[in-house]
């Protein structure tokens, strides 16, 4: 099934038709001059941000003594081939992975300065793969595989030079720009489609604002603001939303006074989706991303009546990209459709290399706030909690912002709050740590309640929902907490 109608579409497109549509989809982009200088710089910045934040983790999450340990995940792996699963880890000693890990953020750095554009790029992109691929559960989120799409993206656009500047009169292939649309619109139109195909209620009846602002995996003090608004505005931004996400994509393809609509309208979400709860380095990058939407002349930026030469690099680097994102593509189709299934085993192996996601936040509005903590004791009488940085801890903690760090422990134990207690999960990782009073791992804690390892852990949960404008006058409580239940079962330590 799936040959025959690859026939048929070729025998409906001549090979002269293709060669057509790839000359025009490599020839330079003189409307984005600018407009790409400055999505290269920002991808860039985000590269720098994410490097900066996993750099503060990295010994508590990924070396020796860390909860998971790149090291022990490698090996796992072995029976799988590095061009399915590639990584750039030719060693996994503790100053090594540093090392690979400083390379990477010296890379982002000279990325945003335009020094060596495509070899820094090309480094970022082999870093943060590595640790993507490798990095289990903490390195799991939506945003660092569209970090790697973004980042080859921009591959295939930026000039080789030792120093590009604003000056140069240089402009990234066609294809390049129409890729980012796509991203765009992938990125957003996904993130509506999967909130009405959950048949989640609360999306269905725009009532899910109602609950998000409390639910989210780490609220920050203006969530609560945005909590207190009245349920009619809760229900109108939902409306809005939903407009913003399944509506403007298509104004992408229409033309460029559509686009730049879409682009602002996108801006303006992420805009208000920052100010309003932690999500990382993720509404940056859509921002940047969205610049696609807009070309020079929206900037009133002048471009010279002067073509742009097409180079043969670009030529050979636009048919690489147009091979592989189209066998990714081939791929990322194949799971969803079940006719095209038979040829995942041939597209399979470029999973690894993140050239194209699908995409979706909250496709099931969570309603209802649980948080995980961990208690220590040495008697199994009186117990003392382990202090996080960015979760809330009691019912008087202010909610913290984490800017654009992403504190990945703290993010994940949100997930673990859903999902329940297994005895499979990387919890029991971080309990043994916890037993060992790692202090890479003790470092990812606010305060811990113990100079040496406790005798027993646990781990209990309590719900958690936002107080209202009296809680928070008369007893200065930003939370209204419930009453705790046992989480897990009760460690005892092995080393007494």
């Amino acid at each position: 099934m799936v040959s025959k109608f690859l026939k048929l579409l070729f025998n409906i497109v001549s090979k002269k038709q293709i060669a057509n549509i790839f000359a025009k989809l490599v020839q330079p982009a003189q409307t984005h001059r600018w407009m790409f200088f400055i999505i290269v710089k920002g991808v860039g910045l985000v590269y720098f941000i994410a490097f900066i934040s996993l750099l503060s983790q990295l010994k508590g999450l990924y070396l020796s003594d860390g909860i998971l340990p790149i090291a022990s995940y490698i090996s796992r792996f072995e029976s799988i081939s590095w061009f399915e699963w590639p990584h750039i880890f030719l060693s996994t000693h503790d100053s090594y992975l540093w090392s690979v890990l400083w390379v990477g953020l010296v890379a982002s750095i000279c990325l945003v300065f335009g020094i060596l554009p495509l070899a820094m790029g090309v480094i970022c992109w082999a870093v943060y793969g590595s640790f993507v691929n490798y990095g289990a559960v903490f390195m799991s989120f939506q945003w660092d595989s569209l970090l790697l799409e973004a980042g080859f993206l921009i591959l295939v656009g930026v000039p080789v030079t030792l120093f590009w500047k604003k000056s140069d009169y240089y402009a990234p292939p066609k294809l390049c720009i129409i890729l980012g649309y796509v991203c765009c619109f992938k990125l957003m139109f996904a993130s509506g489609m999967v909130k009405l195909l959950s048949g989640d209620s609360l999306w269905w009846s725009a009532k899910a604002l109602e609950y998000h602002y409390y639910t989210q995996p780490l609220p920050h003090m203006l969530s609560w603001f945005f909590h207190q608004l009245p349920a009619v505005v809760h229900k109108v931004s939902c409306l809005i939303m939903f407009s913003i996400e399944l509506i403007m994509p298509f104004l992408i393809f229409i033309n460029h006074k559509a686009r730049r609509i879409a682009g602002l309208s996108f801006i303006g979400l992420m805009s208000v989706v920052m100010v309003s709860g932690n999500y990382c380095f993720f509404n940056l990058l859509t921002m940047f991303l969205a610049l696609f939407c807009l070309d020079d002349e929206f900037f009133k930026l002048k471009n010279s009546s002067k073509q742009i030469k097409l180079s043969l690099f670009n030529l050979i680097r636009g048919g690489v990209a147009v091979v592989l994102i189209g066998v990714a593509v081939v791929n990322l189709s194949s799971q969803l459709i079940p006719g095209l299934a038979k040829i995942r085993r041939v597209t399979q192996p470029i999973s690894g290399w993140h050239l194209s996601h699908t995409y979706g936040l909250f496709a099931s509005m969570t309603r209802q706030r649980e948080e995980v903590q961990i208690l220590g004791s040495n008697d199994g009488v009186d117990w003392k909690a382990y202090s996080f940085k960015y979760k809330p801890n009691n019912d008087k903690e202010i909610p913290r912002w984490t800017w654009l760090h992403q504190p990945r422990l703290d993010w994940q134990l949100w997930f673990v709050a859903l999902q329940g207690y297994s005895q499979h999960s990387w919890t029991n990782a971080l309990i043994t740590r916890l037993f060992d009073h790692s202090p890479s791992v003790l470092a990812l804690f606010k305060e811990v309640p113990f100079e040496t390892a406790p005798k027993y852990l646990v781990m209990v949960k309590n719900s958690y929902h936002f107080s209202d404008w009296k809680e928070k006058q008369t007893k200065g409580r930003w939370w209204i907490v419930g009453k705790t239940e046992q989480f897990s079962p009760v460690f005892k330590n092995n080393n007494f």
